[in-house]
């Protein structure tokens, strides 16, 4: 679904996009973050669309943009009577009516659902109140049970615009529910469209995306031992794939997803081994005579993060994925 919503809109935002300086509005990476207010006035429904619908885009975008951390929204209604009267996208030359809103953005839209009730359309502009000028424009279309799906991309422009980074509202996030049996579940950014990924009446830790997003690494005691599991998205077609006696945990795939590092007791205390993403050929990295947890690739894949308490206390350890030059950070 999302790749049939990406072809669609790819054509229509070249339509719209703004030609203004490609400028940094927030520094994410800066040392103390200031929110950016932003003004969302309220969304207008094109011909007969129904206003519920325009009223969902909105709550939708409004909480994107709350969660990112990076804005301060002032929805349309803590604007001021003449403002929140307004719906829609402004004219460029009547900009300066939205300066007593208090933002230096201004986010504006209208929905657009075809006569079927199949399509919709989602077309939106950013605006600079300070500079008084236009930033971005774009229009997206796709079915309609990918609303959620175009309002995320929204979300993600925004934050691209504004901050040079992209966003992760179109993610997904794997958690472990504690309502249950300790099952791992899925959701959207935003915590929407909750999916139970397993039901195996066992406890289930540690779930971590392949770098693709096809599949789900976790740690199971289905047989009684923390063995390893790989099952895809959907919830089909678990493997137990890393099963050697004792520990087999904290699972983390390579940035290529051809290995993974993860914790192992075979010799009865926890080190990092690396094996391929099939599970075979098991390579130990540490050694000595501490406990190491928790591993992390760096996103060259050069590097593995691990945390070990062989100096007397849980520090942060570094090596190469080869398990060479370890080196205390922490």
């Amino acid at each position: 679904m999302l790749k049939k919503l990406i072809l669609i809109i790819i054509p229509l935002c070249l339509t719209f996009t703004s030609t203004a300086g490609a400028r940094v509005y927030l520094d994410i990476n800066a040392p103390t973050l200031i929110q950016i207010p932003i003004v969302l006035p309220k969304w207008k429904s094109v011909g007969k669309t129904q206003a519920t619908l325009s009223e969902k885009v909105y709550e939708i975008l409004a909480n994107d943009l709350t969660l990112s951390g990076f804005f301060r929204v002032i929805d349309y209604q803590h604007l001021p009577l003449d403002l929140q009267r307004k719906e829609g996208i402004p004219e460029i030359l009547f900009l300066k009516e939205w300066m007593p809103a208090g933002g230096e953005i201004l986010l504006a839209g209208e929905t657009l659902l075809d006569p079927e009730g199949l399509n919709l359309r989602l077309k939106f502009h950013l605006f600079d109140l300070v500079e008084q000028k236009h930033l971005v424009g774009k229009e997206y279309e796709a079915p309609l049970q990918s609303l959620r799906a175009m309002v995320h991309r929204i979300s993600d422009e925004v934050l691209l615009q504004l901050t040079g980074e992209r966003g992760v509202h179109n993610t997904k996030i794997a958690y472990v529910s504690l309502q249950t049996n300790k099952e791992i579940f899925t959701a959207d950014f935003d915590g929407a469209n909750v999916k139970q990924i397993t039901n195996n009446q066992s406890i289930n830790l540690s779930p971590v995306w392949s770098p693709d997003g096809k599949k789900i690494a976790f740690t199971s005691y289905l047989k009684r031992n923390p063995d390893l599991y790989l099952i895809d998205r959907e919830g089909k077609n678990p493997v137990r794939f890393s099963y050697y006696p004792g520990l087999n945990a904290s699972p983390s795939w390579s940035p290529d997803g051809k290995q993974i590092a993860l914790m192992m007791g075979i010799e009865g205390k926890s080190d990092i081994f690396l094996i391929d993403a099939n599970g075979g050929n098991p390579r130990k990295l540490t050694k000595g005579h501490g406990n190491e947890a928790s591993p992390r690739w760096s996103p060259d894949g050069k590097q593995i993060a691990f945390i070990s308490d062989r100096s007397g206390s849980p520090q942060v350890y570094i090596m190469a994925a080869d398990g060479s030059g370890v080196r205390r950070l922490t």
